[in-house]
């Protein structure tokens, strides 16, 4: 499990307590639960019976609070899709395909109950994801600058940009790898957790380069009016930024050099 942007370290404790505590409890889990394995873009609530505690067993979901993203469950999480989602309207939805185990919850928690060191476990677990729980609805109230990202996948050799096209939104590579080309020439590659179309929001340009799948893969797109808002409001986050696209002007230019070399007339 974590929560999108950067956090105190008190919030990173409360993760890390989460995460451990879950692990320890699904490493000892019996396998006698239903398994449900999902498509990406599945809607938890269409598919999985009521009542049931569930394990992510492979996959990713993400957990909107009144349409807004407040964290992401990874494999090896735990939660009460019942008592969560329809208390506080949480809605789950499967990034990618998933594959899930779903446990009735009045023997799951006589199987917790039975051994003290899983009931101190789950203590554990409950204690802080309740909290995180609370600083991730926190922040659906709070007036920030902070982006409504949403996940876009492509196939390998989809369009993802085009150059010259209007700026709407900035993208950061998830899962996967893109191909950068400027005028039809492949001048270098955008990789795993790299920024793109950074370029065109601040200058307020269209894009500068199309970019292409080079193989399955899954973006987060950002306003480009709340990553300009961002940048302004997390220094840091500018600078991460700015490396990658300090990455991106370097295969520029060292594709510019091989071109110039190879096209110089032989003596």
């Amino acid at each position: 499990m974590y929560l999108l942007g950067d956090h105190s370290p008190a919030v990173n404790g409360l993760l890390r307590t989460a995460n451990q505590a879950a692990q320890a409890l699904t490493r000892v889990l019996p396998e006698k639960g239903l398994s449900f394995d999902l498509m990406a873009g599945a809607i938890l609530g269409e598919h999985i019976p009521k009542g049931q505690i569930i394990v992510l067993r492979a996959g990713t979901l993400t957990a909107a609070l009144g349409g807004r993203v407040g964290y992401i469950h990874q494999a090896g999480d735990i939660f009460g899709f019942e008592g969560i989602h329809a208390a506080n309207e949480m809605s789950y939805q499967a990034e990618e395909p998933v594959s899930l185990m779903c446990y009735e919850t009045e023997p799951f928690y006589a199987w917790v109950a039975a051994d003290p060191t899983r009931a101190r476990l789950w203590n554990d677990y409950l204690t802080a994801v309740c909290a995180l729980f609370g600083h991730a609805y926190t922040d659906t109230i709070k007036d920030q600058h902070r982006p409504q990202a949403g996940f876009i996948r492509f196939r390998a050799g989809d369009t993802i940009v085009r150059q010259n096209d209007p700026i709407e939104h900035v993208y950061t590579m998830m899962r996967g790898s893109a191909r950068v080309l400027v005028d039809g020439v492949e001048v270098g590659e955008v990789r795993d957790g790299e920024v793109f179309g950074a370029i065109a929001a601040i200058n307020q340009s269209p894009r500068t380069a199309t970019i292409v799948a080079r193989e399955d893969c899954t973006v987060m797109a950002v306003p480009e009016e709340q990553f300009v808002a961002l940048l302004q409001a997390h220094p840091d986050t500018a600078m991460q930024v700015m490396q990658g696209m300090a990455r991106i002007i370097n295969d520029l230019n060292r594709k510019l050099a091989e071109t110039q070399k190879h096209n110089q007339p032989h003596v």
